[in-house]
């Protein structure tokens, strides 16, 4: 990273203070982890981009040799209320310094009114910051109780007894946000001890405690299944999924659900069906950076579907990636989410990822070294930069836009240890 370019970043850090974080910034003090978690939060509302935590420490740090991905230099000046990096640098390139011939009075009047609105901004911030916010800023104490617990050890639907003491926190409101979608937040009362919350999917979240805007405490939400789970849904959007008969997911050495098993679990075959297999535990010492994932699956029919399209997730202790192949002719209505980066097809040549998915396609994926390899059927489909996940990973999930069956799955270490297969 060159010199002008890190003069740029080190201001862009420094405006995100004075505009979140005044207080801090008078007094000397560095920002808190819970202080760029909340950055975090705001750019994700904002954006719908999720910048891991570990980016924004190297950020603040300064610790980046190279200048951040675009994606996050996107997502950062979101902050500020810029759309795009590009922006924030012709809002600071177009600050032209005061003209050296203008005459001394309005040279002195220039300053007097510079000198005023100094005044102004340090009155409103001796008052609080809490005009910007829309709400006071809260008085957070060292300690806050917050735990979480499930009612069933396994499977969903599983609900979660939130205990939390706000007895010494002074805010105006108070919420817990069950997952990273700022959709699913509920207002609670800080007089009360417990608050309840139910999962329908299985999955891995963080569950945030919140006063006012502030995320003041967080727990882990670790929704896990024995072995693999089918469930069923006719959106993406479907609050409440059809759990399907988990004895009859094994039939002649591959996963399947039958339509006699949809049938029975009260699915409405009009609907489209969106099928997913869900395989959720601590994949421990498989890293969401470095890992190998094959598997070989198909559709049973594409007969009267527009598009169908396969979809593997894997999901860490952060963040989510997503990985699609595609009927052929299909491919610019693809959309990859790969680390940090959203890929979509009508930005991308994604000829590769379109096949006939009534054949049976064989999927290898490779992670390491900030690197990403996608092959389809031993010829390579995909190449990118796979930054941002962190930690280990939680959960897999398998996506059809249709009937799809599973012939095996596997997922190891680069190195292939630990390996986690299944053949079915």
């Amino acid at each position: 990273m060159d010199s002008a370019e890190k003069r740029l970043l080190d201001q862009c850090i420094q405006h995100i203070e004075e505009r979140y974080y005044p207080e801090l910034l008078a007094s000397g003090k560095n920002l808190k982890q819970r202080d760029l978690e909340y950055l975090i939060d705001v750019i994700e509302e904002r954006t719908g981009i999720k910048i891991s935590l570990s980016t924004m420490k190297r950020i603040w740090k300064k610790t980046f040799t190279n200048l951040p991905h675009p994606s996050t230099l996107n997502a950062l000046v979101s902050l500020l209320d810029y759309k795009s990096w590009g922006d924030f640098k012709q809002s600071l390139s177009s600050q032209q310094p005061l003209s050296q011939k203008k005459s001394r009075n309005k040279s002195s009047q220039s300053l007097w009114i510079a000198a005023f609105a100094v005044i102004i901004i340090a009155v409103l911030t001796t008052i609080g910051f809490s005009t910007f916010r829309g709400e006071s800023s809260p008085g957070i104490p060292e300690s806050i109780l917050f735990t979480a617990n499930k009612t069933v050890d396994m499977n969903v639907p599983n609900s979660v007894i939130f205990q939390y003491d706000l007895s010494e926190v002074v805010a105006d409101s108070f919420f817990i946000q069950r997952s990273w979608n700022p959709m699913n937040k509920s207002e609670i009362d800080p007089d009360n001890e417990y608050f309840t919350e139910i999962y329908y999917y299985p999955g891995f979240h963080w569950a945030r405690l919140i006063a006012n805007e502030t995320v003041v405490e967080r727990q882990r939400i670790h929704i896990q299944t024995d072995g693999w789970f089918a469930l069923a849904r006719s959106n993406g959007m479907q609050m409440v999924p059809t759990y399907l008969d988990q004895t009859d997911l094994i039939e002649d050495g591959k996963m399947r659900v039958t339509r006699e098993n949809l049938v029975k679990s009260n699915f409405d075959l009009n609907e489209n069906l969106q099928l997913s297999y869900y395989n959720i535990q601590d994949f421990e010492g498989i890293d969401s950076k470095e890992f190998v994932f094959e598997a070989r699956v198909k559709f049973e029919s594409v007969d009267g579907l527009t598009c169908p399209q396969f979809e593997v997730q894997f999901i860490d202790e952060i963040d989510i990636s997503w990985y699609r192949i595609i009927q052929q002719g299909c491919e610019s209505n693809l959309f990859l989410k790969i680390g940090e980066q959203r890929m979509p097809g009508s930005e991308n040549d994604f000829s590769k990822l379109g096949v006939n998915l009534e054949e049976w396609q064989y999927l290898r994926i490779e992670a390491s070294n900030g690197k990403l390899d996608v092959y389809l059927n031993d010829q390579p489909a995909l190449q990118s930069d796979y930054q941002g996940t962190v930690g280990d990973i939680m959960g897999v999930v398998l996506n059809f836009t249709g009937m799809g069956i599973v012939d095996f799955v596997k997922l190891s270490s680069i190195t292939e240890e630990p390996t986690f297969s299944y053949e079915f």
